[in-house]
């Protein structure tokens, strides 16, 4: 009489753990600080004109806080970038408000193990409009990627809003 019970114990507990394994969120953002809530934490500034200032934005675009990019004196001519490693294929995501700059391009810069690019892939075109723009695209990640940056393209004057940004392995 126990030997049935032990069976359908183990059965039970067996489907129990098969449908936690599945229904756990597999999703990791490979942006370290995709979150935005440090600010300039893990930025990487690059201008060839004007100066870009990078802060924490109080207010957040989705929670908590966010980034804010200033762009202070003349026109700026630059970018902005967070660096991952990752190939294959992913979604990119995240929110911005574009209040003034001419345009922000939102794009992936990949590289070899030789420093060299190796594709350029872009994600979207943010136009100044002052209101929340919310981008998604899923894209592949060429073979051979050692370094990618999601690299947000910047130029004229003004400021923008970033936050809740992502990068996620799609299987």
């Amino acid at each position: 009489m126990k030997a049935p019970h032990y069976r359908l114990f183990s059965a039970l507990l067996v489907f129990l753990m098969a449908n936690s394994l599945l229904a756990q969120d597999t999703s990791t953002n490979l942006l370290t600080h995709g979150d935005c809530e440090h600010g300039a934490a893990g930025w990487y500034k690059w201008n060839q004109s004007g100066e870009i200032k990078l802060s924490t934005d109080p207010e957040g675009i989705k929670s908590g806080k966010g980034l804010k990019i200033a762009v202070m004196g003349e026109k700026v001519n630059g970018s902005i970038s967070m660096a991952f490693k990752y190939s294959g294929k992913a979604t990119v995501s995240g929110y911005a408000v574009n209040n003034t700059m001419d345009i922000i391009k939102v794009a992936l810069q990949c590289f070899d193990a030789n420093g060299n690019q190796i594709a350029w892939i872009d994600v979207a075109h943010l136009a100044p409009n002052g209101k929340v723009l919310e981008f998604s695209r899923t894209v592949t990640i060429p073979e051979g990627s050692s370094k990618v940056n999601l690299a947000f393209i910047l130029s004229g004057e003004g400021n923008a809003r970033l936050d809740g940004l992502s990068v996620t392995p799609v299987n």
